[in-house]
């Protein structure tokens, strides 16, 4: 059952005569779904009191934003995420405090150097469960020169990270729902690992994902987390616009229901603040109409 996207699921008989994934009555257009690890975690993650005070989010990508050479979004070859670059770009949009690492400078010692820091995590990289071995599960970073670090971060390195400042952590990588299951305890996945790091919300993804699809899913996204919505709902609503985006046959769930979220699902609170951009232009607005109305008088 934790590897099965309830969002799916529909809520009438289709009509199989045809092909037309667009016009399906999805469970997910009627409902909000959210997950839990545990009911114990699930209680936890709900009295949690995150940090308010923390603008910034750290995005890291696989490759660069003007990296995109697949037009269907698969990989030009090994290792590239051609449209992650534009993924984390996005944010910015939506986000003033975005902290952007990209291709090269998207490496595991960054991470690991950062990440406690930021109120939102955002890692469009590769990733890889596995079902067999507890602690194998792993994100896969750019590797870096004269590092300690391998570029691979497993579930259990997770451990020694405080996430407790933390208030969403987005894994926007392939299988980062999926791990070695225990009975009784449920999946041990790497998001799993960053819930144990302190992380009171996460949004993972249950299989191989595509990579154009991600980044249209997490703009819609974001979008809706900016206005001050749920998170669980704002994924929803995602979900939803890029059904009535795609076609008949691009909006197969494949393509946007191995996204769940799962924890705490209150929206971001983050403060408001003005950049040294909007302080300057206030200041020579001020400066402006003070000179006119001293010449007026005058």
């Amino acid at each position: 059952m934790a590897y099965l996207p309830f969002e799916a699921f529909i809520t009438e008989q289709a009509d199989t005569s045809k092909i037309n994934y667009w016009g399906l009555p999805y469970l997910c257009k009627e409902y909000i779904i959210n997950y839990a690890f545990s009911v114990n975690i699930h209680s936890e993650n709900i009295k949690t009191k995150t940090a308010e005070k923390n603008n910034n989010i750290l995005a890291m990508s696989y490759s660069s934003s003007a990296d995109q050479g697949g037009v269907d979004g698969n990989q030009k070859s090994e290792g590239e995420l051609p449209y992650s670059g534009n993924e984390i770009k996005e944010i910015s949009n939506f986000f003033d405090q975005a902290d952007l690492f990209s291709y090269e400078n998207a490496t595991e010692t960054q991470f690991k150097l950062m990440a406690h820091k930021f109120a939102i995590i955002h890692l469009a990289i590769h990733g890889q469960g596995d079902s067999i071995n507890i602690y194998n599960s792993k994100l896969l970073f750019n590797t870096e020169a004269n590092s300690a670090d391998d570029g691979q971060l497993h579930a259990y390195e997770l451990y020694n990270i405080d996430l407790s400042q933390n208030q969403l952590s987005v894994l926007s990588s392939c299988e980062s729902g999926l791990g070695k299951q225990l009975e009784g305890e449920g999946i041990f996945s790497i998001a799993r690992a960053f819930a144990y790091a302190g992380s009171p919300a996460i949004i993972m993804s249950l299989w191989k994902i595509n990579d154009k699809s991600s980044s249209m899913i997490m703009k819609f996204f974001y979008k809706n987390l900016s206005e001050g919505i749920n998170k669980d709902k704002s994924l929803q609503l995602a979900k939803i616009s890029y059904i009535e985006n795609s076609d008949e046959i691009n909006a197969h769930p494949a393509n946007w229901a191995a996204f769940i979220a799962t924890g705490n699902n209150k929206p971001i609170k983050l403060e408001v603040g003005i950049s040294w951009g909007s302080y300057a232009i206030t200041i020579f607005l001020i400066l402006l109409i003070s000179f006119g109305v001293y010449k007026y008088f005058k």
